[in-house]
């Protein structure tokens, strides 16, 4: 339905503008399995098509199977110093 691909796409975005504020640069967006599988059933419904999902609101997917039901916004360059750089939001309740 498009108000869930809707839903999805407003909350990545959402995470992506906070990690701006706090001054990283979000490139990237996590998604468990659950998660992703959902998004492309959304995006198939609207617009057709059985391609992998690649990009969300400009950030490149990765799946991460820990993460279920939900997604993680992330600036790779800040993630692994320990900086922060994160953000999650819950694909599916």
């Amino acid at each position: 339905m498009r108000g869930d691909l809707i839903r999805v796409l407003s909350g990545i975005e959402e995470k992506a503008n906070e990690l701006k504020l706090d001054g990283y640069e979000p490139d990237v967006v996590l998604m468990g399995v659950e998660a992703y599988e959902f998004v492309k059933e959304q995006v198939r419904e609207e617009f057709g098509g059985d391609e992998e999902l690649l990009e969300l609101s400009g950030l490149k997917v990765r799946l991460l199977e820990e993460l279920g039901g939900d997604a993680v916004v992330i600036d790779s360059s800040a993630i692994g110093l320990g900086l922060g750089g994160a953000k999650r939001l819950t694909v599916i309740k």
